[in-house]
């Protein structure tokens, strides 16, 4: 796996699914050790990107540089098959951002993914992103306070999202709960 690899969790199978990093390649790391997803093989080379677990059968890889251009393409992981899809475009491109699942509809138990923040490849983005359960495009989420990259998004157990480390066209970096 090369450098900047994008790591994600599934609890379902007990492993962590490293994707990217300069390559084609996802691998996962399991009790038993590393190995490449099989196929596996993104249709892009990859960096500068996010990942996060859709569901149980599912991972979705989002925007970054892909074939060393600001993408906002997102491919899906069949993690049954080990095969990638197109999967929705972002509205706006970006690189150094971060996802995660969340929780659309407490009530329902029903889940998304959220895309945070990044940087167009010359200034940081305050945008957010969502893209719903069953949707097939994202749509636009309250902006941040202030355009940030590098930074990591945590799924909150009473159904937010917790943004930590973001750092600004400035240099300034903080912590945000939402």
């Amino acid at each position: 796996m090369g450098t900047s690899s994008q790591s994600t969790i599934n609890s379902a199978t007990e492993s962590v699914l490293a994707v990217g990093g300069y390559t084609k390649n996802a691998e996962t790391l399991s009790a038993t050790g590393w190995s490449l997803v099989t196929p596996g093989t993104l249709p892009v080379t990859v960096n500068g990107h996010c990942s996060a677990v859709v569901n149980a059968t599912a991972t979705i890889m989002i925007g970054g540089y892909q074939n060393n251009l600001v993408s906002g393409n997102s491919y899906i992981l069949s993690n049954s098959s080990g095969t990638w899809t197109a999967g929705p475009k972002l509205i706006t491109k970006r690189v150094y951002h971060t996802c995660a699942k969340i929780i659309t509809n407490k009530t329902a138990n029903v889940y998304g993914v959220i895309v945070v923040g990044g940087n167009t490849g010359k200034i940081s983005i305050a945008s957010v992103e969502v893209l719903k359960k069953g949707a097939t495009a994202f749509v636009l989420g309250k902006a941040l306070p202030v355009g940030m990259f590098y930074s990591s998004l945590f799924e909150d157990p009473s159904g937010g999202v917790i943004l930590l480390n973001g750092v600004t066209d400035t240099g300034l970096t903080f912590c945000i709960s939402q």
